[in-house]
């Protein structure tokens, strides 16, 4: 899973704030956050944020002050509107041990489970629909070994490096602990490429995610990357998983076209240029 396409259903005392949940995800991809995503001030978060501005060179206060949000590429502080209840939402928030997001990084995606068939057919979009679909269907459900049928043995988990199917259970079980009311559907678009023997599929998941008692709901979208093998009887089997949430576009920022400069021209000054510069009629 751009600033935070997810939108908040919650209680206003179980607003997280979603500038800081960002901050979260880019520090996590520099090796310096190893705690789950959940736009809560820690002081795992602090002490991460001013590693980050030490490195930079920036006034190193563990506050996340504009200049730091601008390096990560965060303008400015997104909508309180746009924030996500506060822990966890996507299982990629979960928090791994130190170390564990490095170990990703270097982590090659594990070989299948069993060697895959001679002169397998290549995958079409609409049998990678029809698998994501019945995939998301097997995520819904409360019996979390339905989901993971469709693992290898060893996948690349995540920030968690590879992973054994157990470890994947364990954090299978948490998630539907947490939100036991899951919904998820795939956007219209499909990305399949080859990486050696293996396919990768790229897609948009929208997901809407309930607890038990319904008091905490939480909905948005995520890209996800689903690395796969073929099994000997050619169905799939997930080898590598990757996920990111997608954020709301503007960045947060001020909303608005942009000039020929490239500088965002506010309401007003759109209104002004409009006034100004009237459209030339076309000739017949």
């Amino acid at each position: 899973m751009l600033l935070a396409a997810a939108t908040l259903l919650a209680a206003p005392a179980a607003l997280a704030d979603d500038a800081t949940r960002a901050v979260q995800e880019e520090l996590r991809k520099r090796n310096l956050f190893y705690g789950d995503i959940d736009g809560r001030q820690t002081p795992a978060l602090i002490a991460a944020i001013r590693e980050y501005q030490q490195r930079k060179g920036f006034a190193v206060t563990g506050v996340q002050d504009e200049d730091t949000l601008r390096s990560m590429g965060i303008s400015e502080r997104p909508a309180q509107v746009a924030n996500l209840p506060e822990g966890p939402v996507l299982r990629s928030d979960r928090g791994g041990p130190p170390g564990a997001v490095a170990a990703a990084a270097t982590s090659d995606i594990p070989p299948p489970s069993q060697p895959a068939p001679v002169n397998a057919p290549a995958p079409t979009k609409d049998e990678m629909r029809a698998w994501l679909t019945k995939y998301l269907e097997a995520c819904e459900t409360q019996d979390v070994s339905d989901e993971l049928a469709y693992y290898a043995e060893q996948v690349q988990y995540f920030h968690h490096g590879t992973v054994d199917k157990e470890h994947i259970r364990r954090e299978l079980l948490a998630y539907v602990q947490q939100w036991l009311d899951r919904q998820f559907s795939i956007g219209n678009t499909i990305n399949i490429s080859k990486s050696g023997e293996n396919t990768v599929v790229r897609c948009r998941i929208r997901f809407d995610l309930a607890n038990a008692a319904g008091t905490r709901k939480a909905n948005g979208y995520a890209n996800n990357t689903f690395t796969l093998a073929r099994r000997p009887d050619l169905s799939w089997e997930i080898i590598g998983q990757q996920e990111q949430r997608v954020r709301k576009a503007g960045g947060g920022g001020r909303k608005g076209r942009k000039s020929s400069g490239g500088r965002v021209l506010s309401p007003l000054d759109q209104t002004l240029k409009k006034f100004f510069n009237p459209p030339k009629k076309r000739r017949r």
